[in-house]
């Protein structure tokens, strides 16, 4: 298929199947870390460090989910950016498509299920939650209740959707090019002064990373741009070529960890180096469509995985962490495995039910409570383990985190 008609594709609002196979990639990195990196750490951190920093560096998923994100809703912003109705249309989507799951997370998360409400178990009010500000709490130190510590990376792309739509359609409009630059710069000034100040963390405080989806941001507009588009088809091997490397470099910087004040470094410089090196190659993938690497992500149990990764993403992620922290033993982690996984494809069919009734019906709120009891199931399956009395913070010499998640709530 030519670069044109992929573009076509994406501006009528197609799915791509590679699109698919980077979300599955990304979810798949998010539960290597809370299934196998994290119940392995004792054993692989003193005996085989380089195999452990290799390892942990599946942590990027959440990353590759920003950049993702930041591509597809740059995307549909630019080619629907004449559209009379496009805020109403965008930010009704986003809600159809975000909040039935999370508010019936929250909603159990606040039910005394087995035992008290697991919300009682952090130091983040409900109110945080219910406005997507909890990662304010949690980047000044606040304890998160452990069933809604993936929720942090939510909130940066709720944030992010509100705040762009205005940002670069109104606002900006005629002055990108500067924009981009504070964008990009900015928040790694930021992260360094968090780092050297230590009041805040680098990690889930928004302005210090605002920076991954932005990079998604530039790529949606260099793909659309005529002259940016015509060069990047000319030169699409060199392009390869510069994702493989940029690829190679991420790898290398897991080693940076084992090194004194790495961590910092890492934090600080390297999630930019690790923002731009996925935005090159997902250019890469979209202008190489006969390359191998762009078969290996229409591989369809890959894409299976990408299409279902936002419910997986929130019911695997929050069981494995439970389970890891309770040490319920293998069998117990398999179950809460399994039952997750297969639970994900029930959630994402009534949320493409809601999304179907909400086009025939303007308001859509029926199709929202006719479809609550099926998205409902899949949360309240992995919210009825024993609630926990705290998550365990991030350490000083690792950037494993607890709440290291990352949501795939983009289309």
């Amino acid at each position: 298929m030519s670069r044109a008609a992929r573009l076509a594709l994406l501006r009528e609002g197609a799915r791509l199947s590679e699109l698919d196979g980077i979300r599955g990639v990304a979810i798949l990195l998010v539960l290597t870390l809370h299934w196998i990196v994290y119940p392995t750490q004792p054993l692989l951190q003193p005996w085989l460090p380089r195999l452990w920093a290799l390892a942990n560096l599946s942590w990027c998923g959440v990353d590759l989910f920003f950049v993702l994100s930041g591509f597809l809703i740059a995307g549909i912003l630019l080619d629907h950016r004449d559209a009379p109705n496009l805020f109403r249309t965008f930010y009704a989507r986003r809600a159809c498509r975000i909040l039935p799951a999370y508010l019936l997370l929250l909603l159990a998360a606040t039910l005394p299920i087995a035992g008290e409400p697991q919300i009682t178990q952090g130091q983040v009010p409900l109110a945080a939650y219910l406005l997507f500000l909890q990662n304010f709490w949690t980047a000044a130190g606040a304890q998160v209740a452990l069933a809604l510590g993936p929720c942090w990376s939510l909130a940066i792309e709720e944030q992010f959707y509100l705040g762009l739509p205005v940002l670069l359609l109104r606002v900006l409009r005629g002055r990108f090019a500067s924009f981009a630059a504070v964008m990009l710069i900015a928040p790694p000034l930021l992260r360094c002064l968090c780092l050297a100040s230590g009041r805040w963390s680098a990690w889930d405080f928004t302005p210090c990373r605002i920076d991954a989806p932005f990079w998604g941001v530039l790529a949606a507009v260099a793909v659309r741009d005529r002259r940016a588009a015509a060069f990047l088809d000319h030169h699409r091997t060199k392009v390869r070529w510069a994702a493989a490397a940029g690829l190679l470099a991420v790898a290398g910087l897991s080693q940076v960890v084992l090194l004194p004040g790495g961590t910092n470094l890492l934090l600080s410089l390297g999630l930019s180096l690790i923002d731009c090196a996925f935005a090159i190659a997902l250019v890469s993938v979209l202008f190489s469509s006969d390359s191998a690497e762009a078969r290996a992500l229409r591989w369809k149990p890959l894409c299976w995985v990408g299409k279902h990764s936002y419910f997986l993403d929130r019911a695997v992620s929050a069981a494995g962490d439970r389970c890891r922290v309770r040490a319920r033993g293998i069998g117990g982690d398999l179950l809460a495995l399994a039952r997750a996984a297969l639970l994900a494809p029930r959630s994402h069919r009534a949320l493409r039910r809601c999304r179907r009734s909400r086009r025939r019906h303007a308001a859509g709120v029926t199709a929202l409570q006719r479809n609550a009891s099926a998205i409902a199931l899949p949360i309240s399956e992995v919210l009825a383990l024993p609630p926990m009395s705290r998550v365990r913070g991030p350490s000083r010499t690792t950037v494993s985190m607890a709440r290291t998640t990352a949501s795939p709530a983009c289309l």
